[in-house]
């Protein structure tokens, strides 16, 4: 498994390992830079093509990265969100991601889902699991090494 305390607490390598996946997943990406950012770590622009048509859509992507909160991290909880519903209104954005580093409390679980059904704004969540899965994929999987040098000893191409 990797290990997420390899990355510095204040979150700005896991901001750009989450943003060196999307691009390596071929979407357009933004990333907000250093310092406060309402919410907005990432914008993702994904392109949607059918047999008849073509559009984008707009997602924000928010990171916690809290692996190295405590032995085993912590969860990260509804006073970690900001208001998200507003932030994606700002931008036009109708979609949005929580990448966490551990995982979100249920809470948080539940009231995403209370936002993509009631505020029709796709929501999705991933956690460790998640950024690890895609991170074994071929085009990503050098990042592993890039970000991860002690946990890259158990994974050999």
């Amino acid at each position: 498994m990797i290990d997420f305390r390899e990355l510095p607490e204040d979150g700005i390598r896991f901001e750009q390992l989450i943003r060196e996946i999307f691009i390596r997943e071929n979407y357009q990406t933004y990333w907000t830079g250093i310092g406060p950012d309402g919410g907005r770590d990432l914008i993702v622009i994904e392109n949607l093509n059918g047999t008849l048509s073509s559009r984008e859509r707009k997602w924000i992507i928010s990171c916690k990265h809290f692996a190295n909160a405590g032995q085993k991290g912590r969860a990260v909880g509804l006073d970690d969100l900001k208001n998200l519903v507003l932030d994606c209104q700002a931008i036009n954005a109708e979609g949005y991601i929580l990448v966490c580093s551990t995982y979100p409390s249920s809470s948080v679980v539940k009231r995403l889902e209370e936002i993509e059904n009631n505020q029709k704004i796709v929501t999705k969540i991933w956690d460790g699991v998640e950024i690890e899965k895609r991170l074994l994929n071929p085009n990503t999987f050098g990042l592993i090494h890039t970000f991860f040098p002690k946990s890259s000893i158990n994974y050999k191409w």
